[in-house]
């Protein structure tokens, strides 16, 4: 039976802490032995566990993930532990971080570990974000605000998480409900930044640890063993530094071969990590932000000797609510009526990309066309000394599938570059890919866009003062700032990352 990744990953690196803490270098742990436990008959994961005296410091894991673990097969067990290696870098990352001093208080306080779900639920934090999503009136995942995969705790610091939500206004209906949509919106900030700042006073005071885990890269004898320290506040000397946009590539070149790269933004930033002593260090680091082959998805693979742990994914819906704004849907629109599309599908005209709808299945020699003029416009708006150059699709774009890849990383590299705040929006995907902040500007751009237009249209009236975008759009953001505020961004939590 196939399990999870991540309740194979969280679960097996709870057990290796647990054996941990009776022997820091996990001499006490043979991988041969775990997996005997799966012999016919045999009694798996969950006699294991009993076997070794772990149940008590795991009472905590859901009953049904060790569950998931009794299910598999030995050949199937033995192949994840063994021959993936998920033995020697588990070992390897446990064994390192017990030993650290800064974290060493995780061990020799005796804190309780759970799972996230289970942290949540206990502390009413899964309530709380739900409230949260529903006043900022966007969806999100509670990974994206904190990506902790193991939680330890004492009862002391679930006392005081739960005492703090019951005292916020956004639990308060009483308050809350009759409050302005503004205020409902910058008391909800307020309450989260205020749920941040206990969550890293907890870990200050040795009685709460957030843990992001990633499976330690390398191989055999040789792995990865970092700690870092993520959301914390800067220190005398300004930092860890916020990150840079280093370099883009659009995916049309300089030469005006068009489609032959993705879209990718290149970016420099700095980690706040643990040396073995326990000190913080700060290290910088280079990512890169690009779409995936079919534009559809936005990765950051990482790179160099981390760069199985610096990856990360963000799907392109809800990209779209970090780059969407009303200058660059303007742009956007304004290439697809100078290709001429009159009859642009009306599922997709009020979003940036169109996932290449316009463009029929089979190879429609008009439909193909007329999207390789809609191209061309928006590689002029991308590259404006390629107007009225000789601009070729690369070989490989053939078929409508690649096209389609085309022409949607073609919509968002526009859209984002027409924005007007260009490295804002890059750096926002890429806060929003690593956890750093939960980011939707799409609402209140949308908004903008068509309170613009009003004002706009009332200007041109006899009498009026004539306006031009520019002024529309800032009179219809500070209308909007009046009525409804102009929060878009929450901000993520501490937590410890393990990669």
């Amino acid at each position: 039976m196939a399990i999870a990744g991540e309740t194979w990953g969280e679960v097996l690196w709870s057990v290796y802490f647990a054996m941990a803490k009776k022997d820091k270098s996990l001499n006490n742990l043979n991988p041969d032995e775990m997996v005997g436990y799966y012999d016919k008959g045999g009694k798996k994961m969950s006699g294991y566990i009993k076997d070794k005296g772990l149940s008590g410091q795991l009472v905590n894991i859901n009953p049904s993930n060790i569950r998931d673990f009794d299910a598999m097969s030995q050949k199937e067990f033995q192949d994840k532990l063994i021959r993936l290696d998920w033995h020697g870098a588990t070992k390897h990352q446990v064994t390192k971080f017990v030993k650290n001093p800064k974290v060493g208080f995780i061990v020799t306080a005796n804190l309780k570990m759970t799972r996230q779900g289970e942290f949540y639920a206990m502390t009413g934090i899964e309530d709380f974000i739900k409230k949260v999503k529903k006043v900022f009136g966007y969806d999100f995942t509670a990974d994206r605000w904190n990506p902790s995969d193991v939680w330890f705790y004492n009862d002391a610091s679930v006392k005081e998480i739960k005492q703090f939500l019951s005292q916020t206004t956004i639990n308060d209906p009483s308050i809350f409900n009759v409050l302005p949509k503004r205020l409902q919106k910058l008391e909800s900030l307020n309450n989260v930044k205020g749920l941040n700042s206990l969550i890293l006073r907890l870990y200050q005071e040795k009685k709460l640890a957030p843990i992001s885990l990633k499976k330690a890269s390398g191989s055999k004898g040789s792995y990865t063993d970092r700690i870092a320290l993520v959301n914390i506040p800067k220190d005398k000397n300004n930092k860890p530094k916020d990150p840079v946009v280093n370099n883009k590539e659009y995916p049309v070149r300089r030469d005006g071969i068009i489609g032959s790269r993705n879209l990718k933004y290149d970016i420099k930033s700095q980690d706040a990590v643990l040396d073995k002593d326990g000190n913080v260090v700060y290290k910088d680091k280079y990512d890169y932000v690009q779409t995936d082959e079919k534009g559809t998805t936005f990765k950051m693979p990482g790179r160099g000797e981390f760069s199985a742990a610096q990856g990360g994914s963000f799907g392109i819906k809800d990209a779209e609510n970090v780059y969407y704004t009303a200058k660059g849907k303007r742009a956007i629109d304004e290439a697809r009526d100078s290709a001429g599309f009159k009859n642009f599908p009306p599922q997709q005209k009020g979003n940036i990309m169109s996932k290449g709808i316009s463009i029929k299945s089979g190879y429609d020699d008009e439909q193909v066309a007329l999207a390789k003029k809609y191209m061309d416009e928006l590689a002029d708006m991308l590259e404006p000394y390629l107007k009225n150059a000789n601009k070729k699709f690369d070989k490989g774009v053939k078929g409508t599938d690649k096209l389609r890849a085309v022409q949607n990383k073609l919509e968002i590299a526009t859209a984002i570059k027409e924005s007007g705040i260009e490295d804002e929006i890059i750096l926002d995907l890429y806060r929003a890919i690593k956890s750093k902040a939960v980011i939707n500007r799409r609402d209140h751009q949308r908004v903008i866009k068509k309170l613009s237009d009003s004002i706009m249209k009332q200007s041109k009236r006899k009498g009026q003062k004539q306006l031009n975008r520019d002024q529309a759009d800032l009179e219809a953001e500070m209308r909007l700032l009046t009525k409804i505020g102009s929060n878009f961004k929450l901000p993520s939590s501490f937590h410890l990352k393990l990669y």
